[in-house]
Parts: C-alpha cells; structure tokens; sequence
C-alpha cells in the first residue's frame, strides 16, 4: 500500500497446528453476535489479511478472519425475586453455572427451575465465527484504500479521530485538531 501511515492492532492471531492456517479474531462488544455477513463487508478484517499475506509471506489461502463477540451487557446473577425465589426471565444476562450456583447458596429446589436451567444449558454468550479470506475481495479493498488515502492527500478535507497517536501523524501540520 502506498501510505504515509496506517495504524492497528489484530486483536488475535492464532495457528492451527496441524493445517498451520492462521486465524485472525477482531474481539466485538456488541449487543447482537456478528455474522458471516458482517465479516464480508469488513474491510478492517480485509486489511489484516493483505498485511499478513504481506508482511509474513503468508498465502491467502492459509488466512481465516473472523470475529469474538462478547455481549456488551455484564454476565451476572439471577435476579432474587421478594418472594426468595429466582427470576426464571429469560432477558437475564447469566449463565448456567450462575443460575445453579445460586440455587445452592439458597438452597432452593433445582426441580423449580428445570425449564430455565435447560434454555440456559445451550445459551453462549461469546460467540465465534470464522470465514476464510477471499483475496480477490482483499485486493479490491486494498485498492479502495489506496484511492481513500490518495483522495485524502489531495484534498483538504482532513479525516482525523485526535488520538494519543496524532503527535505521530503524517498530517499534523495540516490537521485542524
């Protein structure tokens, strides 16, 4: 890429050790899990992939990208109703393990909760998905790039996020901020 800078962090690499295909995870907090949608129309997972095949020589068929979707929401117990029972609401953010773990504490009867235990029993709340690169869609987003970054050179429009990392910038002296 013809670039001044560019700058990011993978927020995983991974080898599988048997087929020695790498895994690139970009972690999502989200409220919804990403899809095999979200993962084509990702140019941040694209570039990742053109860098790898770049920088290490690694082909783009031995390249999968996919995303770590971890819930905005924090994981917690189960609500105590007044009554000293639990919530049996199936909107509660908790696990499994949290759920029986607290009708331990309470000493509660697990036969109460057998409908909930068995929806909580499937539920992942960290979800993975894996796709594997496609370097003709990797080359057409490198390429969209490579024109974002000569448009922005050429114009006086300045595309700035001010971050801790603009004291390093390429266009300090032209940025506004």
């Amino acid at each position: 890429i013809n670039y001044k800078s560019i700058t990011g962090v993978i927020d995983l690499v991974c080898q599988h050790k048997q087929s020695k295909e790498f895994y690139l995870f970009d972690y999502k907090f989200t409220e919804n899990p990403k899809t095999y949608d979200d993962i084509f129309l990702d140019e941040q997972l694209k570039i990742y992939a053109y860098l790898m095949n770049k920088t290490f020589w690694i082909d783009y068929d031995k390249i999968n990208v996919g995303y770590i979707s971890i819930p905005k929401k924090q994981i917690d117990y189960p609500q105590i109703l007044k009554n000293g029972t639990l919530s049996k609401s199936k909107s509660q953010q908790t696990t499994y393990e949290l759920y029986v773990e607290l009708i331990d504490k309470l000493k509660l009867d697990k036969n109460d909760y057998l409908d909930i235990l068995e929806y909580l029993h499937d539920i992942q709340y960290i979800k993975t998905i894996i796709s594997k690169v496609d370097e003709e869609q990797v080359l057409k987003t490198i390429l969209n790039l490579e024109n974002t970054i000569y448009n922005m050179d050429n114009s006086k429009l300045m595309y700035c996020n001010n971050s801790a990392k603009c004291k390093n910038c390429d266009y300090i002296k032209e940025c506004k901020y």
